[in-house]
């Protein structure tokens, strides 16, 4: 018995809401900035169950239809997500299964499907493919919508409650057919069955006749031909002998269902028997199975069903812009169908955005195929439906809810009118009827069936069913046949129980009609005639026309009745009753087995063999005499005469009727109860190890033990194994948490890990695992363990070096570049990592020439940075030369601690990586000379480099000044000033400053893995105590008090000393790196812009957490942002805004970071969004590098356009505005500065600083000048005494 849970749905809308949301959306403002600029949305998924196969191929795998299918079933998907208004919010995304053309492969891929989780399935497309995935998704309450099956046994929803069908199904066919025969007065049809066709006749045929009142025999044949044509002789006999019985019965109007039949054959049978096509005694009525493609439409007068796909201007629009949507397949340039790979139409391109024109030749014909329609209609039925939940505020991911809306949905497809029927819940069309012609058109129409046909359910005839004026048909041979019934009865197929009881020397038993021998209610075939009905019986039954004849079937020897048998027709069923009043031939042996066969009218119609018992009952059987019954399931009678059948007790059962004993229940299956007919499986948890138990055994009634059983019924205590989640050690051992960073299936156990890593293991480590192979932890994603220890994970900071698995596994694993090491950090000799994988190291990079290149380059670098500040004269404050070397190093240092946030314990999606890396040449800059590709591989000799990098810089300064003065003895221009010198380098220091920092403490960033040990961040093969770790942390110490105390403290005792030295041009000289940048105010800001630097690297030692690490830089950056708005220290205002500007990207990014860390895995629903989140975080950040060259640029365009005269001007204003003021009263200007705002006064402080500074020279300790010479001794003192009838403007002017 299979037990299937429907899937767990989402009790609220809003609980739902919530669920699709990311874990930190609610409080994580970059997602939601994200959603709105990208326009993100919740995904909901369809299912594509359908075979698969090239253009060309035509042995049922193939051909151009089933690709167009897929082809439009993905242009539907794209239309759907194109159209803003039906899916608001929701983007439709689609997974694909391959049924192969069977039942089992369907069904696989309906598990798989719906193990994706989506919200409904298009397929599949054969009938014979579709039951059990319809079973299965109906149990599970998911809707699935067939394109192309039409086969009437699925319209029994009973079974398949969830089945839709998006192209007419051949039941309303069936039904007009019958319709039809009815509208033309005839009453009498022989009804020809393909056997594939089977449930078609009795679940629509049949009883769509019986409530017309039509008299039919129904006759089954095979087809006369292979499906090569060709003809199969033993068919072709039994299909003569159905013609014969047609014939014979003198029916002349012929209904014929069936699907691929050889239509040459079954005329050619047809005609041999005298009721072939071109009889014009014969009418043949046909469904548009056997019309299309068979020859019949220019038969002289078949009547035919049709149901045409009507032109709509819907389906004009998808014709005309079909060229445009899609890509002509060309076999030549695109390349064939490839079985294995999928290509170019399925596997690794099934997803991409190209939807493909195909025929059956090498080229597309640029047409969209017509079963493809129903497909592509079918997502805009499941789109449509969800549209009206989304208006109702309801769930789209809610089966039956969906379910119920789809039924309700009425839309113009490009298919035709689409709704339903609801009954059947199959979609219906236009019905027409239509005679053959052998000139002038195809074919003649009749009339079509009306909205009445759709709804007939045969409990009553279907009057009004049709538009068809029987008169105005144009028959070819001058009028219309009649149906035989003024003949004598057809033969009859008939069929009888299979036993009955010899009691009272009497057998008596009915012979049950399919078709004439059960006389129909009483039509007006009678009334109209003013027969009665006991007279119209005659019509359809001769009970004197029957012969039976009596065989024994173990000998094949005629018996005879003792007594002539007597017939008796019931008038009211038909039926007819047959008695053996003295027996057969003495017949009161025991189980005799008699065959008995009926002929009608000289043709055998029948043979079956009764089972003849004596009176006493039988083993198996009991009650009393003459009235023995079969024992029901559950119970038997072991011997004869039992008046009652005994119940089967607990842990037995009996599935038949009539059974002589019980049968125990087999290991692993148990019967709770008495009378069972069939025993249950132990579920999971349990087991039976004995035959014919009545309960199962607990693994353990303990819940901490977590043991469960891999399978139902179960049949040891073998069989128990950790739940998943959980392993042990051995068979024996308990059951324990799963450890951190690894996943343990059902079953779990270390020994089955150490049986794998035999020789000779049927289920290596390593290598892909079957199904049937033992269990063991494996390793989530971003985990990584050795062969030899494989319970002590490490965390990988980089997941894409750790991919999972079984232990030891690396990226790479098992070829040439595979990683190796622990927590997958070495690539093998030779190969360098890229980010992505190992790759080879090449001829220029396996040399010293990087190095080589890298030293040349800060020749190169200090060089051009002293001949660009060599000249300029710190006094030029309002040059934009200042202001774009400030913008190149904000942008600089904020790319680099960019770079610094891939130090933080986070483990990150590879895409978020790569991001955070692309700047890390500017952090790093040996990664420029690939150091392992020049015999450097080790963690350690790379650090040694970066440790002496600072010192090299200063000692390459030092080399050019000397070059400089050798040179100078040939040139003497050519000597370099020192103080020039000493600040292009010393620019270099402070702009890498962040990457001196971050090398200084990278020994001392250590993460604690699951395994409990320390590993550093940069690189995870090495671990945080012992060696080689503590001789790198004595380097990182003295780096630390060299590079950033000491540079520090150097920073800090000029800017102390420049209020004093400023105004002497050596000083200036040296130190404008320091003071050229900020505000005469905060000429002290290199300070906090330095320690805001060494802050957020130090947090990165002092917290573990990579929670804690990135909320520290986030707290250390906030603070600098307000302190920049409180003292904006910046010369120019751009610069203010944009570090403020900066800061704040950089917050954003920050918190980015931290909402990827919890959503890194390819598996999670929410990694496709991180991706989307990314990109604009990604595209934000490298906004400043433009903006900043904007920024530059502009400026240096103004100060050319303005380089002069408006100094000028501002000059001629300022002093016009002090000769107003100087002529002020006292209390005018105490009034005046009295009602002044704060803002207001600040700036005239500013100004009167500014003025004090740069026109008089004062010295101030709140202000840098670089003014030499006091203005108080170019002005006279006495020019500026003040006396005491003197104005106050003057008084002011003085005290400026």
């Amino acid at each position: 018995e299979l037990r299937i849970s429907p899937r767990p749905r989402f009790e609220s809308r809003a609980s739902e809401i919530a669920a699709m949301m990311p874990k930190r959306c609610t409080h994580f403002l970059p997602c939601v900035l994200a959603r709105l600029l990208l326009g993100h949305a919740t995904e909901v998924k369809l299912g594509f169950l359908y075979i698969q196969g090239g253009p060309a191929e035509s042995n049922g795998y193939g051909g151009s239809w089933v690709q167009e299918s897929f082809a439009q079933f993905k242009l539907g998907i794209k239309d759907v997500n194109a159209n803003s208004t039906v899916l608001p919010g929701i983007t439709l995304t689609f997974d694909l299964a391959n049924t192969e053309g069977s039942e089992a492969k369907a069904m696989e891929g309906a598990i798989y499907l719906l193990d994706q989780n989506v919200a409904g399935i298009v397929g599949t497309v054969y009938s014979s493919a579709l039951p059990g995935p319809s079973v299965f998704c109906s149990a599970r309450k998911v809707p699935i919508v067939s394109p192309g099956s039409t086969m009437v046994g699925l319209s029994d929803k009973s079974r398949f409650p969830y089945l839709m069908r998006s192209i007419p199904t051949d039941g309303g066919m069936l039904k007009a057919m019958v319709v039809l025969v009815y509208e033309m007065g005839w009453r009498r049809a022989a009804m020809l069955v393909s056997a594939g066709s089977v449930d078609a006749a009795f679940q629509v045929l049949r009883p769509a006749l019986v409530a017309q009142g039509i008299v039919y025999t129904m006759l089954i044949y095979d087809d006369p031909a292979d499906t090569n044509g060709v003809e199969i002789p033993e068919n072709m006999f039994k299909l003569d002998n159905t013609m014969s019985l047609v014939k014979s019965s003198g029916y002349k109007i012929i209904l014929a269902e069936g699907r691929g039949i050889d239509i040459p054959g079954l005329n050619k049978s047809a005609a041999a028997a005298g009721v072939g096509f071109y009889n014009a005694d014969c009418v043949w009525v046909i469904s548009r199975n056997l019309w299309e493609g068979t020859g019949l439409t220019s038969l002289p007068q078949v009547l035919a069903v049709l149901q045409p796909t009507p032109s709509t201007a819907r389906g004009k629009w998808y014709e005309d812009r079909w060229t445009s949507v899609t890509t002509r397949w060309n076999e030549s340039r695109d390349g064939g169908y490839n079985a294995t790979t999928g290509l170019p139409f399925y596997g690794a391109n099934a997803k991409d955005s190209t939807v493909w024109d195909t025929d059956y030749a090498a080229v597309g014909d640029g047409k969209p195929d017509f079963w493809g329609t129903f497909a592509y209609d079918s997502v805009w039925l499941f789109a449509y439906a969800m549209n009206a939940l989304l208006r109702a505020g309801k769930s789209v991911t809610d089966g039956a809810a969906l379910r119920q809306e789809m039924l309700n949905t009425h839309f113009e497809g490009v298919s035709g009118d689409f709704f339903f029927d609801k009954a059947s819940q199959d979609r219906t069309g236009a019905l027409f009827f239509v005679m053959s012609s052998s000139v002038g058109p195809v074919y003649n129409t009749l009339g079509e069936a009306t909205t009445s046909l759709i709804e007939w359910d045969f409990k009553a005839p279907c009057l009004g069913c049709s538009t068809m004026v029987p008169a105005t048909v144009p028959w070819p041979y001058g009028g219309a046949p009649t149906d035989g019934r003024m003949l004598d009865v057809m033969a009859s197929k008939v069929y009888a129980p299979q036993s009955t009881i010899f009691e009272a020397a009497t057998i008596s038993w009915s012979l049950q009609s399919l078709d004439s021998f059960e006389r129909p209610p009483c039509r007006e075939a009678c009334v109209t005639t003013g027969t009665s009905c006991d007279e119209c019986l005659a019509q359809f039954a001769n009970v004197a026309n029957i012969q039976l004849t009596f065989a024994d079937s173990s000998t094949n020897k005629t018996v005879y009745p003792l007594v002539a048998p007597t017939f008796t027709q019931d008038a009211t069923s038909g039926k007819i009753q047959i008695d053996l009043t003295g027996g057969l031939d003495g017949a009161t042996v025991d189980d005799r087995k008699v065959t008995v066969t009926v002929d009608y009218d000289k043709v055998q119609v029948a043979r079956f063999v009764l089972s003849i018992s004596s009176t006493a009952c039988q083993v198996g059987r009991a009650g009393t005499a003459g009235d023995c019954k079969d024992c029901s399931a559950g119970f038997f009678a072991a011997a004869r005469g039992l008046a009652e059948c005994r119940i089967c007790d607990e842990g037995s059962f009996q599935a038949n009727f009539g059974a002589s004993e019980c049968v125990q229940c087999p290991i692993g299956y148990v019967a709770h109860s008495q009378g069972s007919s069939a025993c249950d499986p132990c579920v999971a948890g349990t087991f039976a190890d004995k035959l014919g138990q009545d309960s199962c055994s607990i693994c353990s009634s303990d819940p901490s033990a977590h043991l469960t059983t891999l399978f139902l019924a179960a049949t040891s205590p073998a069989d128990c194994v950790c739940k998943g989640g959980y392993y042990r050690s051995d068979s024996t051992s308990p059951c324990v948490s799963c450890p951190t960073g690894m996943t343990c299936p059902t079953g779990s156990a270390m020994n089955n890990y150490w049986d794998s890593l035999k020789v000779g293991s049927q289920c290596p480590v390593g290598q892909p695992r079957q199904e049937s192979c033992p269990a063991f932890p494996d390793l989530l994603e971003g985990f990584a363990s050795s062969l030899e220890e494989p319970l002590s994970v490490f965390d990988c900071k980089e997941i894409l070096r750790c991919p999972g698995g079984d232990p030891g596994t690396c990226a790479g694993h098992g070829t040439p570049g595979s990683l190796s090491g622990q927590a997958c950090s070495r690539c093998p000799d030779a190969w360098r990592w890229n980010g992505e994988a190992c790759v080879e190291c090449n001829g220029v990079s396996s040399g010293g020439w990087p190095l080589a290149f890298v030293i040349v380059g800060l020749v190169l670098l200090v060089v051009a940075m002293y001949i660009t500040g060599h000249g300029a004269d710190t006094t030029t404050w309002s040059k934009a030369r200042p202001v774009c070397m400030s913008l190149a190093v904000l942008t600089c240092q904020h790319y680099q601690m960019t770079t610094a946030l891939s130090s933080d314990n986070l483990q990150l999606p590879g895409y978020k990586s790569d991001v955070l890396k692309a700047w890390a040449f500017l952090e790093n800059p040996t990664q420029v000379m690939q150091p392992d590709c020049f015999g450097m591989v080790s963690f350690e000799d790379t650090l040694a480099i970066r440790f002496s990098g600072p010192a090299a810089l200063v000692i390459i300064g030092a080399f050019v000044f000397l070059a400089s003065i050798v040179v100078s003895k040939a040139t003497p221009r050519a000597r370099m000033d020192f103080n020039t010198l000493f600040n292009a380098v010393f620019s270099l220091v402070f702009t890498l400053f962040p990457a001196i920092v971050a090398v200084s403490l990278v020994t001392f960033k250590c993460h604690t893995n699951p395994n409990g040990k320390d590993t550093l961040v940069a690189d995870e093969g090495i671990l945080c105590s012992g060696d080689p770790w503590t001789g790198m942390a004595v380097g990182a110490v003295f780096a630390s008090v060299i590079y950033v105390g000491g540079f520090g403290a150097v920073m800090t005792w000029a800017i102390i000393k420049a209020p004093k030295h400023y105004s002497r041009a050596e000083f200036r000289a040296r130190w404008k790196f320091l003071f050229l940048k900020y505000s005469e105010e905060c000429w002290w800001w290199s300070l906090p812009f330095l320690a805001k630097i060494v802050l957020m690297n130090m947090g990165q030692c002092f917290f573990e957490q990579g929670v804690s690490q990135v909320l520290w830089v986030c707290l250390v950056a906030s603070v600098y942002q307000i302190s920049v708005a409180i003292f904006n220290p910046w010369r120019h205002q751009f610069l203010s805004w944009f570090d403020i500007g900066m800061n704040t990207i950089f917050i954003l990014f920050c918190t980015e970071v931290l909402w990827l860390s919890e959503n890194n895995s390819s598996e999670n629903a929410d990694f496709e969004l991180g991706r989307n989140i990314a990109m604009a975080g990604t595209v934000v950040n490298l906004l400043l590098l433009p903006t900043a060259v904007g920024i530059a640029a502009w400026l240096m365009y103004d100060e050319h356009r303005n380089s002069v005269r408006p100094r000028l001007e501002d000059g001629a204003k300022f002093y016009n505005l002090v000769q107003t003021v100087s002529k002020a009263t006292e209390q005018e200007l105490v009034d005046f500065f009295k009602d002044l705002s704060a803002l207001d006064l600040a700036s005239i402080r500013s100004t009167m600083q500014a003025v004090n500074a740069e026109f008089l020279g004062q010295i101030s300790k709140t202000r840098c000048s670089s003014r030499s010479t006091s203005r108080t001794t170019i002005i006279s003192v006495k020019e500026v005494e003040v006396e005491a009838s003197e104005t106050v403007g003057d008084a002011v002017l003085v005290s400026m």
